[in-house]
Parts: structure tokens; C-alpha cells; sequence
């Protein structure tokens, strides 16, 4: 797997992230709570986000690789999108949205460290914009989704509760691919992270 096919498991993560807060958080905020009590509800994602965007900075986890946390944290946050799908109450829907937002926290901070994993030496600048260009990319996608109005039309509504889902759970596919190809370099890297966190 070469790192154009992690750019596009990032772009696949990153869209699943788009439609799923622009999108799909209100209409399913709505069963549940009256339009005026939005303001009260939607923070719950950026909740999640806010207390583990830094995660992957700890000494616990950065003795991992950047890829294995980012694979963790999507497959994760797939099995929180499909809940909050499937939601059936209110606490159900808050509880999926903190946690998906947590596993999007630890997915952007992951794939900020393993953009600078895949650029060195002396590409970290290149690789780290690249990141930035693929979510600004997924974010274009989603406001022209919006904006000619596919995301209400015929062919997609019906799909576009489950594309976030989908999204991640293809992004940790490719992910996977990744490290099921590499593992014998992922360990190696594991062993001297852990052994720069028991120095440090």
C-alpha cells in the first residue's frame, strides 16, 4: 500500500466526519428534541473531539504508531456511527456522538503524526499539507452535496445515514491493508517508541 491509498484513507475518513456533523447530526437530533433545543444537544460531538484530540500525544499512546492508532480509532468510530444511526433514544444518540467525536479527535491528531511519519526525513512539510489538503478536499464535497442539493435528492437520502459509516469503515479498511502489510516494520517502531517513553 503506498501513501497515496493512506491520503485516500484519510479523505475517506474525513468525508464520513463531513456529513456525518453537517448533515446527519440535526435530522437525528430532531426525533428527540424540538429545533430550539439544538444549541443545547449538537456541542456533544466537539465534546468527544475536545477531550482526546491529544491523545495520541500521551506517553500511553505514542508508544504506538500513528497508522495502528488511526486504524484503532476508525474502526472504532465506525462502530459508534453505525449506533448513533441506529439510535433509539436521546442518551443513546449523546452517548454515540461523544464517543464518535473522541474517535474523530484521536483519528485527526493520529493522522497529523503519521503524515510526519510518512515525510521523514526532510517531506514532514509536504506530507502534513497534503493531510490538510485531503479534509479541506472532503469538505468541499460535502458543502456541494449540500449546495446542489443531492444530499436531500432521491438517490442518496435514503444512504446518506449510513455514508459515514461506510466512509470509515473503508478508511480502516485500507488502513488494515496497511499494517497487515507492514507489520514486521510497525513492531519494529513499536519497540523503539516504547523504549523512547520508558527514557523520556
Amino acid at each position: 500500500m503506498c501513501i497515496r491509498d493512506r491520503f485516500v484513507a484519510v479523505w475517506l475518513l474525513a468525508l464520513g466526519f463531513q456529513v456525518h456533523t453537517a448533515i446527519n447530526s440535526g435530522p437525528a437530533y430532531l426525533r428527540f428534541v424540538a429545533s430550539t433545543e439544538l444549541v443545547r444537544v449538537m456541542p456533544a460531538f466537539w465534546i468527544g473531539f475536545a477531550l482526546c484530540v491529544l491523545l495520541p500525544e500521551t506517553p500511553w499512546l505514542r508508544r504506538f504508531p500513528a497508522c495502528v492508532l488511526l486504524l484503532a480509532a476508525s474502526v472504532l468510530g465506525t462502530l459508534a456511527l453505525s449506533g448513533f444511526t441506529a439510535a433509539a433514544s436521546l442518551q443513546a444518540v449523546l452517548a454515540a456522538q461523544c464517543l464518535a467525536g473522541g474517535m474523530w479527535g484521536i483519528m485527526f491528531g493520529a493522522a497529523a503524526n503519521a503524515a510526519l511519519d510518512a515525510g521523514h526525513v526532510g517531506r514532514e512539510g509536504r506530507c502534513t499539507g497534503l493531510v490538510f489538503a485531503v479534509l479541506a478536499i472532503a469538505a468541499f464535497l460535502r458543502i456541494a452535496m449540500v449546495a446542489s442539493g443531492a444530499a436531500k435528492g432521491a438517490l442518496l437520502a435514503g444512504l446518506m445515514p449510513w455514508v459515514p459509516a461506510l466512509a470509515w469503515s473503508a478508511g480502516a479498511l485500507l488502513l488494515a491493508l496497511f499494517v497487515a502489510a507492514n507489520l514486521a516494520y510497525l513492531a519494529a517502531s513499536a519497540h523503539t517508541l516504547r523504549r523512547q517513553a520508558r527514557s523520556g
